[in-house]
């Protein structure tokens, strides 16, 4: 992640009002734009985690909107490391802790993994530290 990298996330609902996808948009300064994506039962999953995330940063009015929401630097890598982190995952008990351990982290910490989540294993070894109580 550069200072210069902006992200625009875009949160769509079903008809009952439910999250059904959150859409990152990441826009790198000299690159095309990217999209990270999570859908369904995933997006449903994480949504307190997100609301958390936003929450903190005081976004929260586009929480209900269909506009995209701008987000400053760390809070854009603090929700593209979430959405990375839980897209691979099945289990229902690690997503959550790896969600609900992602919204945690402060924002220095989260750009940190944020910039080691493209690197060879880098996101295997946060699942691995956020859900190590599942490894007994």
């Amino acid at each position: 992640m550069t200072t210069r990298e902006r992200f625009s996330l875009t949160v769509k609902r079903s008809s009952d009002a439910r999250v059904s996808a959150f859409v990152l948009e990441v826009m790198p300064p000299h690159e095309s734009p990217r999209l990270l994506r999570l859908n369904g039962d995933q997006a449903g999953m994480v949504a307190t985690s997100v609301h958390a995330i936003l929450q903190r940063a005081s976004l929260t009015k586009g929480w209900t909107g269909s506009r995209p929401i701008e987000l400053e630097a760390r809070v854009g890598a603090q929700i593209g490391l979430l959405l990375k982190a839980v897209r691979p995952l099945r289990r229902i008990d690690r997503m959550e802790r790896i969600a609900t351990g992602v919204a945690a982290m402060a924002g220095e910490e989260a750009s940190y993994w944020y910039a080691k989540s493209d690197v060879s294993r880098g996101l295997r070894a946060l699942r691995l530290l956020l859900a190590s109580e599942d490894r007994h």
